[in-house]
């Protein structure tokens, strides 16, 4: 695809408008496109969990460590219900997220831990039930596939609407063509509205008044009852 424009200046209007509605449609198809991604996204196997701590004790474990899910167990102690590796960590939120999880027993989902617990003596019990989270942010997936969409209505556009000499030349005699129309002026435009609105209400009100006649008809003949 050469780069330049094919004849500028010709066929203006027709061209600009063109690619225009090319790019509504560009924008649309990429909004369609950004929800999609969302949904496969949300299709994907998770294979990361994200809890929320709270009472934390002990040094939190570095990225790359494995810490334990744990429950209650029947003797009111701690059993070990899985485990996972540590991802990251916000201490700031207390939000820690896990990779790699592996359950004890595999009919065992990670939201029956109650708190976590690692080396160097730390243990956290869990603000909520442990979340299940995609392997890739969906953010990113979204954003990519939109960009790529939007890249690609670009290119096209520009292909289409400047650089192709074949459409250009379509959209250049469609511009010439478009100039031989004889267009209504401002006041044969305001005069036909004028007579459409006038001959709407004209009849409207015609039929109401046969209405009204053939009402009264009946009624008086009996045969409608008000």
């Amino acid at each position: 695809m050469a780069l330049g424009l094919h004849k500028p200046g010709q066929g203006y209007w027709v061209r600009v408008l063109t690619a225009t509605l090319l790019g509504v449609v560009t924008l649309a198809t990429g909004a369609w496109v950004w929800g999609q991604a969302a949904l496969v996204v949300a299709a994907l196997p998770r294979s990361g969990v994200e809890v929320v701590l709270r009472r934390v004790q002990g040094t939190p474990p570095a990225a790359g460590a494995r810490v334990d899910l744990v429950a209650p167990g029947d003797a009111g102690d701690k059993r070990v219900v899985g485990s996972g590796e540590v991802a990251a960590y916000d201490s700031a939120n207390g939000l820690l997220r896990l990779r790699r999880v592996q359950m004890a027993d595999p009919d065992t989902s990670p939201a029956a831990a109650t708190g976590v617990a690692g080396p160097s003596g730390f243990a956290a019990d869990l603000a909520r039930g442990a979340r299940s989270v995609s392997p890739v942010d969906p953010l990113y997936v979204q954003g990519g596939a939109t960009a790529v969409v939007l890249l690609l209505g670009s290119l096209l556009t520009y292909y289409f609407v400047a650089s192709n000499p074949r459409t250009v030349e379509f959209l250049i005699a469609t511009d010439g063509e478009m100039k031989k129309v004889n267009w209504s002026t401002r006041k044969d435009i305001t005069g036909s509205t004028s007579v459409v609105i006038f001959a709407s209400f004209f009849i409207a009100a015609l039929l109401f008044g046969f209405d009204w006649i053939f009402k009264t008809v009946f009624q008086v003949m009996g045969v409608l009852v008000q």
